[in-house]
C-alpha cells in the first residue's frame, strides 16, 4: 500500500505521489509541508513566489492573503472572492475556503488566509488538524 494524504475529503497525495502543491512562502509554508509529510508520508511541493499554478497539480493549497501571496490574490479575484481583512475574518483570525477554478482547467483550491501573519499561521495550524494519512506507516 502506497501512502495517501487527505484534507477532509480532498486528496492531496495518491499512491505515494503528490497531486497537490502548496503555494506560499516563509515559516508557515515550511511548517505546513513538514506536517503534511509527517501525517501522510509524502512531501507536498512548495511553490514559493509562484505567479501561476503548476500544470500537473489537481489541488492548490494557497497560504496567505492577497498582500502576503500574489497568486492567492490573482486566484481569489478570478473566483470573485473577497480577501481576508480586519473586517472579516478579523485581526488574528483566519478562514479556510474551498473553491474550484475551471479556467484554463479544473483545479480545486484550498485557501488559508488571515488579515495578518498571526491569522494566517492560525489557519495553517487548523488546516493541519484536519489532515489524514493512509498507508504512510508502511514506508517508514
Amino acid at each position: 500500500m502506497k501512502p495517501a494524504l487527505f484534507w477532509n475529503d480532498v486528496t492531496l497525495a495518491r499512491a505515494g505521489t503528490p497531486v497537490a502543491a502548496l503555494y506560499g512562502a516563509g515559516a508557515d509554508a515550511d511548517a505546513l509541508a513538514t506536517r503534511m509529510e509527517t501525517i501522510g508520508g509524502v512531501r507536498i511541493p512548495i511553490r514559493k513566489d509562484a505567479r501561476e499554478l503548476d500544470a500537473r497539480i489537481e489541488v492548490a493549497v494557497l497560504l496567505g492573503n492577497g498582500a502576503q501571496n500574489p497568486l492567492a490574490d490573482a486566484l481569489r479575484r478570478a473566483a470573485g472572492l473577497d480577501d481576508a481583512d480586519d473586517g472579516y475574518p478579523g485581526k488574528g483570525s483566519y478562514f479556510i475556503r474551498e473553491f474550484d477554478l475551471t479556467q484554463p482547467r479544473r483545479v480545486k483550491v484550498l485557501w488559508i488566509a488571515g488579515p495578518d501573519d498571526a491569522g494566517t499561521q492560525r489557519g495553517a495550524e487548523m488546516f493541519a488538524r484536519f489532515l489524514r494519512g493512509e498507508g504512510n506507516w508502511f514506508v517508514r
